[in-house]
């Protein structure tokens, strides 16, 4: 510490040195009082203009990433969890459904050079995306692994949207500055971060053209007009309005963006017209049963930190034609490595109605302490009537069809390898 520099230094003993005096804006601070709960007053909850009516109509909520508290689903009366999960989700797949998805992160990059600076960041080419339209993306770690994911828009000329995770929106934030402000200082670039300006509804399902027609507005919504990834800027039922054809769920899906003071207006009107069409509120489990039937990717169950895009079958998300982006060359040596690969694969049981918890290791049939791999999310689908898990198995595409063993509390439970998607796997329904 800074006495015993100080002694050193003068050659005098610590007694004569003294204790230094604090000096502002440090001051000492009590174990005691760090060591207490943070609560909500250190570290409060984000919410959304419309959490009061969430709250209000039955929505059980928690933290979803990046601290906002948001819906995990809806009760209705004397119903259990799982109950209204699969009611969501069924409804969703053969009706309409509504999310508030205002969390996702949105970053806005303008200039000159903003996609030349976008080329580096993310593993699909951008100088080539339509204006009006987006392109799914990985974002790299300079070590080779997956950061993030989401859609990059082209706005107009020069000027780009992004559309990205929610977990992960602090360190994309600094992800991006760090190489402004560092590596590309020579790039004419404004980065912009838009998630607490925009908030959104989400409607999906395929009767969501359909219901939206019903509504004034000056956007086409036709198939023809406005295609899946397509974006475009509006009014919607007199609301200025920022819509996009992006879908996490797997079906036909519309995120209507506006701002912060519209979006109880507009969900309050989508709810109430809604009610002829049978519209249901859903949250953040049904959203995750939705993914995985479709095999999507989640930051926090298959990214881990060491997964490329490669393991998880995203190999069409790198540009082939990129001669350079962040951690290129790094996932490039790390797949030069002769180990088998965790890659991305699917898991039923024999018996429908076995799940395989998250986080079951998959073991060798002859070795039952050598374990393959695991399983990264495992939900009941509903519409499918069985549960169905995603997992990460050692060199996994080549096994499609094999036995593997789960070890969970109970012993050693079968198996079988398939393809990570268990639902329209040509993705008919959300470019309908």
């Amino acid at each position: 510490n800074a006495s015993g520099i100080i002694s050193n230094a003068t050659g005098k003993t610590l007694d004569e040195v003294g204790l230094i005096k604090y000096r502002s804006p440090v001051s000492p601070v009590s174990f005691g009082v760090l060591g207490k709960p943070e609560g909500e007053i250190v570290k409060p909850y984000k919410t959304t203009p419309i959490t009061k009516w969430n709250r209000e109509n039955g929505a059980v909520l928690y933290e979803a990433g990046a601290n906002w508290k948001r819906p995990g689903y809806y009760l209705l009366r004397d119903e259990s969890m799982m109950d209204a999960i699969n009611r969501e989700a069924l409804a969703v797949r053969t009706g309409l459904a509504i999310y508030d998805g205002s969390p996702l992160a949105t970053f806005e990059v303008k200039g000159k050079d903003a996609a030349r600076f976008l080329e580096l960041i993310f593993t699909i080419p951008i100088h080539d995306i339509p204006m009006g339209m987006g392109r799914y993306g990985l974002m790299l770690t300079e070590e080779g692994f997956i950061l993030d994911d989401g859609v990059c828009f082209s706005m107009a000329e020069n000027w780009y949207l992004l559309s990205l995770s929610t977990g992960n929106v602090d360190l994309v934030h600094q992800h991006l500055e760090k190489h402004l402000q560092y590596d590309f200082t020579h790039l004419d670039v404004t980065l912009t971060n838009l998630t607490l300006q925009w908030m959104n509804a989400t409607v999906c399902g395929p009767k969501a053209r359909t219901f939206l027609q019903h509504f004034t507005t000056d956007i086409d919504l036709t198939p023809e007009a406005f295609p899946f990834m397509g974006i475009r800027d509006g009014e919607f039922n007199g609301i200025p309005a920022r819509i996009a054809r992006v879908s996490f769920t797997g079906e036909l899906s519309f995120e209507i963006n506006v701002r912060p003071r519209d979006l109880e207006q507009l969900w309050e009107i989508l709810i109430h017209r809604g009610d002829n069409y049978g519209i249901t509120p859903i949250g953040s489990e049904t959203n995750h049963v939705l993914r995985v039937e479709k095999g999507f990717i989640s930051l926090g169950h298959e990214v881990d930190g060491k997964i490329d895009p490669i393991d998880l079958g995203l190999g069409w998300v790198i540009g082939k034609e990129k001669k350079d982006f962040i951690g290129k060359r790094a996932m490039e040596l790390n797949r030069t490595s002769k180990l088998p690969r965790k890659e991305l694969v699917g898991l039923v049981s024999r018996d429908s109605h076995i799940q395989f918890a998250e986080g079951t290791p998959l073991v060798a049939p002859d070795d039952h302490l050598f374990v393959e791999g695991h399983v990264t999310a495992s939900v009941w689908s509903e519409i499918n009537q069985q549960y169905v898990a995603l997992a990460l198995l050692d060199d996994g595409r080549s096994r499609m069809g094999e036995k593997v063993n789960a070890r969970n509390l109970n012993g050693i439970e079968p198996a079988e390898v398939s393809k990570p998607c268990f639902y329209d796997p040509k993705g008919i329904r959300l470019r309908s």
